[in-house]
């Protein structure tokens, strides 16, 4: 039960939904997909269920590991790689995500420098999500992990900010209103926590109550 309720795990759930109803609304072709780092690979299962093929990969040894171990399907691989790599090796693709991480990476301005160039050669997309500074997530993790982020945006910054890599924001939308850490409530719940905290995502994203965790940022060449 505990490893079938891991596809379902938050925020990774609620990010690959955001992610999916954009590429589909907009008819995005999605016939390659690149999602690194991917960290413990829920996102990347969910991303390979909408038809095409998605490479999956991360510098990490370990989660490589587990993400091979809890998430697997016909249109998934999973290997160990920076960006930088992965782009050297798959250097054709229409859909290129950083799920929540770009503020993690050193070096983010070489990154973005050689996803505009691929980004552009492609003609394809690429989908960033960041947190929102006034969050309660980021406040959280901030007060916690001080010297972390290595990239702080502020939302009236984001779009100009990518525009200064020649990229063009076609969409910045406010996602996950329900915060997921420092959270006691979650403890009644069991394994069952990621399905309650979707249920909660679901009706504060309807009535926007609270502030939006994360932003996700679609841009093109």
């Amino acid at each position: 039960m505990a490893k079938a309720l891991l596809k379902y795990n938050y925020p990774q759930a609620a990010f690959a939904k955001d992610v999916i109803s954009y590429l589909l609304d907009t008819g995005r072709s999605c016939k390659t997909i690149i999602d690194c780092p991917c960290g413990n690979g829920e996102t990347a299962w969910h991303l390979s269920q909408i038809g095409g093929k998605v490479i999956a990969a991360d510098s990490s040894v370990d989660a490589i590991k587990r993400a091979a171990s809890n998430f697997s399907g016909p249109k998934l691989t999973y290997e160990v790689n920076t960006i930088e790599a992965v782009l050297n090796s798959h250097p054709q693709f229409d859909v290129f995500c950083i799920i929540n991480s770009l503020f993690l990476l050193e070096g983010y301005d070489q990154i973005l420098k050689t996803l505009k160039q691929s980004v552009s050669k492609n003609n394809a997309q690429l989908i960033i999500i960041i947190p929102n500074t006034q969050g309660k997530n980021f406040k959280w993790f901030q007060s916690q992990n001080t010297n972390e982020n290595k990239l702080i945006l502020e939302e009236k910054d984001i779009a100009s900010f990518f525009v200064g890599y020649g990229f063009k924001t076609e969409l910045i939308k406010p996602v996950c209103y329900t915060h997921h850490y420092n959270r006691t409530d979650v403890k009644l719940f069991s394994v069952f926590w990621s399905v309650y905290l979707n249920f909660l995502n679901k009706l504060q994203s309807l009535f926007k109550i609270g502030k939006p965790n994360y932003f996700l940022i679609a841009l093109s060449s």
